[in-house]
Order: structure tokens, then C-alpha cells, then sequence
């Protein structure tokens, strides 16, 4: 996200979330994963829906959430 404050362009935007996020997420989900499923054996996909919602649920949260709290309102929106 701090790579898209400085975004000038439509391709950039294209790899700043496209390339570079993408690898991130991964990079988290993977072993976020592969822990919840050696954890748990019975409920097994409900951990996996839960561990996997969770990203999901901070995209809904946080940005009404930083409208609110001033943040976007301090300064411009790319500082």
C-alpha cells in the first residue's frame, strides 16, 4: 500500500497490486494456512473459511474505519 501512495501512472498501480501484493498475500496465506490445517483435524474447513476471511474482513473494516478516524482528513490522501 505504501508502493500505491506513489503510483503516477496506470502501470504502476498494475504492479504495485497486481506483482507485488499478490506475492505478499501468498507469502502470508500459504503458511497461514498450512498451520491451520496441522492444527485442526475435526473442523477442518470451518478453521480454513475462518483463517481465510480474516484478510477479507480487514479490507471491509479498515478503510471506512481510516475515513473516519481523521487519517484521509489530515492531509492529502497520499501522505
Amino acid at each position: 500500500m505504501m508502493l500505491v501512495s506513489q503510483v503516477h501512472t496506470l502501470w504502476h498501480l498494475y504492479i504495485a497490486l497486481g506483482l507485488i501484493a499478490a506475492a505478499g498475500m501468498s507469502a502470508a496465506y500459504v503458511p497461514c494456512n498450512a498451520t491451520v490445517v496441522r492444527w485442526f483435524t475435526l473442523k477442518r474447513g470451518l478453521a480454513l473459511s475462518i483463517t481465510s476471511s480474516g484478510a477479507s474482513f480487514g479490507m471491509f473494516v479498515f478503510p471506512p474505519l481510516a475515513t473516519v478516524s481523521s487519517l484521509l482528513t489530515a492531509g492529502a490522501w497520499r501522505t
